[in-house]
């Protein structure tokens, strides 16, 4: 460290000396008594401007100081160190820089004695400078542990619920001191949008990363990253905010651009009010409600079509006597009909929560039980579970196999589905997100999912997912990995379609080119809007968990369409 500055003093001193001397040799008979009075002014200048000071021990060191109590007043002073150069038996002065009073923590990187005095040189968190006393200072010690610091070399980049303009989400400096430290603020996260990362290490039990963007440095928190580049639409995070709060809608929004080739992500809300569980976190699960009844769908069009190969071929035209030869009208009910709710069944209370909790084929059980003492209307257009309860039991007889088994073989298994489960499957590391209704305030008459009823509707709405996971389903009905483009069409184009376009566990207009389909539960706020394109190029994937009508989450979902794409216009 060079402390050394420029002082006039000494340039107007050599001046004077030169001219001096000079006049003495134009002259050549100055005495000695001449040539001392000439040269000792200069000579006392040059010594004053030197220093007073003298250094030595001048070494590294790594720690961390308080200010006393006693010296935190406007008296007690820290130093810039000037005119000389710091290090052993060098000549400095002081010039007061700070009082003690404006500063608290010091984090010290060199020591040496002055005037066999120690003295630290410190940098505090606001980036103030200079020399101070030991003797006016105490040890300190960070209150976070931190622990296995190692190199890394990686690229990550920042999620999208923390680019957002409203994230106050940061980027820390950390002052490592006998393995602690203390956060310090440096960046707002939302500033950047990926990073190097070359060191990691743990503080307070979380991973932080040393990150480096552009000339831009600090220690970011690992989850706030994500090693995959998000696929976003950055510009319509603020639209999509307020449409969801126009609304009162709280959830999680998938939108996906084809045109644009990107997909914007969205959290708004919480997904659990009381517990502080933001929607943005990448472990929260929402129902699924009737959005299962496609893959309920998707898995008889496969055993519909592994079964040409056996002797026990079926088609959406085999009557369901073959399962089922004690249900009322069952030799009168195909599979066809079951799959777009053409049956006749009218059951009521096919969303009513039972007494206990069920197993599959006890749910199979009380729905042929429920529709037996009802009856069979015409078979004309009427939503109802029963229709995919009863294909969940023909999956489970003609497999031999449990639905839930069938679910992840067949659908979970070869799509890679990380968030996706039954609803007795889940894991503790996943939050189920809790359901609310707007009513005059958000997060009212807050409602968690019932198992009992989750236990009941097999195959009609019992699982979890995600937006990302649906959307990921939505493309294996048709690129080979659950079903291939002859299947889709078989699935969405069976014969027994009513005017409306159900078939398959969606509706499917406009030409087969729009499907869409909406979820919710009984005794739930929960509502799911799900709006594609053919090709699955364009379209929202809407999950909420506060809501108040179905037209509100169709109307949102429809506004936000609108955003980026005409295609949508025509309900």
């Amino acid at each position: 460290m060079n402390f050394i500055k420029e002082n006039n003093t000494v340039k107007k001193a050599v001046v004077k000396l030169v001219g001096l001397v000079t006049v003495a040799t134009a002259f050549g008979q100055l005495g000695i008594h001449a040539k001392a009075m000439a040269v000792r002014p200069v000579s006392a200048q040059v010594a004053t401007t030197v220093g007073k000071h003298t250094t030595s021990k001048y070494q590294k060191r790594q720690d961390a100081v308080k200010v006393r109590p006693a010296y935190r007043t406007t008296v007690y002073r820290a130093y810039d160190l000037v005119d000389g150069t710091v290090g052993s038996n060098q000549r400095i002065n002081f010039k007061t820089k700070y009082r003690l009073n404006q500063l608290n923590v010091m984090y010290v990187d060199h020591r040496m004695n002055i005037d066999n005095a120690v003295y630290y040189h410190f940098t505090t968190t606001t980036g103030q400078k200079g020399w101070v006393w030991r003797g006016y200072t105490q040890a300190y010690t960070p209150k976070n542990a931190v622990r296995n610091r190692k190199a890394i070399k990686k690229t990550v980049y920042v999620q999208p619920a923390y680019r957002l303009k409203t994230s106050n989400k940061k980027v820390y400096n950390f002052k490592v001191v006998r393995k602690h430290t203390n956060f310090i603020s440096k960046y707002k996260l939302n500033k950047f949008t990926k990073f190097k990362v070359t060191k990691q290490m743990t503080v307070k039990n979380a991973v932080y990363y040393y990150v480096t963007s552009a000339k831009s440095k600090g220690w970011v928190w690992r989850g706030y990253t994500t090693p995959k580049k998000p696929l976003i639409n950055t510009y319509l995070a603020t639209e999509i905010k307020q449409i969801m709060n126009n609304h009162h809608l709280r959830g999680k929004v998938l939108v996906i651009n084809g045109k644009q080739n990107n997909r914007d992500l969205e959290g708004y809300g919480y997904a659990n009010y009381g517990r502080r569980i933001l929607n943005n976190k990448s472990n929260v699960l929402y129902q699924g409600a009737s959005l299962q009844k496609a893959m309920t769908g998707a898995m008889m069009v496969q055993l519909i079509t592994e079964s040409q190969k056996t002797s026990h071929k079926m088609s959406q035209n085999t009557a369901i006597s073959r399962w089922y030869p004690n249900l009322t009208g069952a030799r009168n009910i195909t599979v066809g009909n079951l799959l777009t709710q053409t049956s006749g069944i009218m059951d009521s209370n096919s969303e009513k929560v039972p007494g206990w909790q069920l197993s599959e084929q006890q749910a199979v059980n009380q729905a042929v039980s429920r529709i037996n003492r009802v009856g069979v209307s015409s078979k004309s257009y009427h939503y109802n579970n029963d229709n995919y309860i009863l294909l969940a039991g023909i999956i489970r007889a003609y497999t031999g196999k449990s639905y839930e088994y069938n679910l992840q073989k067949r659908i979970i298994k070869p799509l890679g589905l990380k968030h996706t489960y039954m609803w007795n499957t889940v894991s503790n590391k996943y939050v189920k997100a809790r359901s609310y209704k707007f009513n005059n305030k958000n997060y009212q008459q807050g409602v968690n999912p019932n198992n009992k009823l989750l236990s009941y509707i097999i195959g009609a709405g019992n699982m979890y997912t995600t937006p990302n996971d649906y959307y990921t389903f939505e493309r294996g009905l048709q690129n080979g990995k659950i079903l291939n483009y002859a299947d889709y069409q078989y699935l969405t184009g069976l014969k027994t379609r009513s005017g409306n376009g159900y078939s398959g566990g969606m509706y499917v207009r406009h030409n087969g080119n729009i499907k869409v389909v909406y979820g919710t539960l009984a005794k739930n706020h929960v509502g799911n809007w799900v709006q594609l394109t053919k090709t699955n190029g364009q379209g929202i994937i809407l999950f909420t968990n506060q809501s108040n009508s179905a037209d509100d989450v169709k109307q949102a979902g429809y506004e936000i369409l609108s955003k980026f794409s005409n295609q949508f216009d025509a309900r």
